[in-house]
């Protein structure tokens, strides 16, 4: 009697393993990638949100320290002008050089500038949607604005930046 060893591998079951072990591979990688995606994602959002954020704070304490004495719209720019006499401006930049990130600033006589750094993200719209007159008796009158910023990112398209300010004057 004849014995057959049948102790190796056919071909087919080598091309069969391997076709497996590539499937898997493929399914581990495509994960990795999504994560990754989403990871980079949440990671913009959290900086536009940041950036929000820095922005609406420091708009605040410059009126909290100054007075807001009213809001002024003029070709693509805000003008925020205070008591005290000065001035902030809310200005939408164009980089006619290349894709450097600068999008926009706001400069407080020129002391302070801000720039979103991501270039990927542009500013598309700066408005100034309302300008509502309040009353709050005979003695106390004043407005309330609203300025839209909108940054536009092609990963998560666009980003609402919403700032309320009041301006209030005794007459």
């Amino acid at each position: 009697m004849n014995k057959v060893n049948n102790k190796g591998f056919t071909i087919i079951e080598i091309i069969l393993s391997f076709s497996f072990i590539m499937i898997i591979s493929v399914g581990l990688f495509l994960s990795a990638t999504n994560y990754k995606n989403k990871q980079q994602l949440e990671s913009l959002r959290r900086d536009l949100e940041t950036y929000k954020m820095n922005i609406i704070t420091d708009i605040h304490k410059e009126i909290d320290k100054r007075g807001l004495e009213s809001i002024e719209k003029d070709h693509g720019f805000i003008i925020l002008n205070f008591y005290d006499g000065e001035s902030m401006q809310i200005v939408k930049l164009i980089d006619l050089v290349g894709n450097s990130g600068v999008a926009f600033e706001i400069d407080v006589n020129n002391k302070k500038s801000y720039y979103l750094n991501d270039s990927s993200s542009i500013i598309s719209d700066i408005e100034l949607v309302t300008s509502n007159r309040i009353n709050f008796g005979a003695s106390k009158k004043g407005y309330i604005y609203k300025i839209n910023i909108t940054v536009h990112n092609d990963k998560i398209g666009d980003y609402p930046i919403s700032i309320v300010l009041t301006s209030f004057s005794n007459s």
